[in-house]
């Protein structure tokens, strides 16, 4: 299947009714199979590894030693060079762990596709289990499975909870990069498919969202008020050191992100919890840019660490544990 990068830069995906970004591409309903996930999110596409040669001062070519440029092979977009010990998984391989819990009825899959013609893809999980908040909120848990051809990423499983009033996403943010709760591997054939990682990777999810819910619930407990909203987005924009001289960009970001802090989705103006979602809600959907770069950058780029910063300043570090 030839995928074709749209309007807002994201290629062919599936999504299910709830998915963050929904409308486009394919609509799913339900536990749809891993042949159905893949051919309706366009990840069902070959790469190839070829050989790279540059133009010799007489007109001719020869070979670069050591050095392959990673294909796609129904478009012919290359993706990045690299040397030997790159070996890029196939769509069959990329989804052989999240096809085991899909078949193990642990998951269902939620929405998944690429973005930059397929230098990068995701698959997300949804999890049976939620995640309840003061009895206002539910938080879908699942398991984000996302790759890289372009060498910007590598394999990697990271854990992310969908607030199911708004769609707003939080993502790896407990306990930070090196807390043991996101798996990144090199790109080697075998390395979703063991049933043991299955498992290992459950557990871990099972961990994270515990250390989650007791962050979110003292969150939801904890009031603020205005000078304090004001003094979380003054550090939250690094603009601590000089607050007066804010510029202009900046302080209507900071305003954005204040007003929902009272008006976003499901928000009341009166919490931390309140504080956390109007980042997220943020991030997810007002932030500049296309669909396709706020995607990009509320998950893998600076808005995924504008999140993780909200979470430090909100929850500080062993308050939870």
């Amino acid at each position: 299947m030839t995928t074709t990068t749209n309007r807002y830069g994201i290629d062919s995906m599936m999504y299910t009714p709830d998915a963050p970004w929904q409308g486009i591409g394919h609509s799913l309903e339900g536990a749809v199979t891993w042949d159905e996930a893949i051919e309706k999110a366009g990840l069902n596409f070959e790469v190839a590894m070829k050989d790279v040669f540059i133009q010799r001062t007489d007109g001719g070519y020869h070979k670069v030693p050591g050095r392959f440029a990673c294909t796609r092979r129904d478009t012919g977009q290359v993706f990045g060079v690299f040397g030997r010990g790159y070996n890029p998984l196939s769509g069959q391989e990329f989804g052989q762990f999240p096809a085991s819990l899909v078949a193990n009825h642990e998951a269902v899959f939620h929405s998944g596709g690429s973005l930059n013609g397929g230098a990068r893809r995701w698959l997300y999980l949804q999890l049976p289990s939620t995640l309840q908040v003061s009895n206002t909120d539910v938080l879908d848990r699942g398991i984000l499975v996302t790759d890289s051809f372009d060498g910007s990423s590598s394999l990697g499983v990271r854990f992310m909870t969908v607030r199911q009033r708004c769609c707003n996403t939080i993502q790896g943010i407990v306990g930070g990069r090196n807390s043991g709760f996101q798996f990144r591997g090199k790109h080697t054939v075998n390395l979703m498919g063991r049933v043991n990682e299955a498992r290992e990777i459950l557990g871990l999810e099972e961990a994270y969202s515990q250390m989650l819910q007791l962050g979110i619930d003292r969150l939801a407990q904890e009031s603020m008020d205005k000078a304090q909203l004001e003094e979380f987005l003054v550090n939250l924009f690094g603009v601590q050191e000089n607050p007066q001289d804010i510029g202009v960009r900046i302080r209507n970001q900071m305003d954005r992100v204040g007003d929902l802090f009272y008006n976003g989705m499901g928000n009341q103006g009166e919490t931390r919890w309140d504080a956390l979602n109007a980042v997220t809600e943020f991030v997810d959907h007002h932030r500049g840019g296309d669909q396709a770069k706020r995607l990009n950058a509320a998950w893998f780029g600076t808005g995924a660490e504008m999140k993780a910063t909200a979470w430090d300043l909100l929850v500080p570090a062993g308050s939870v544990n």
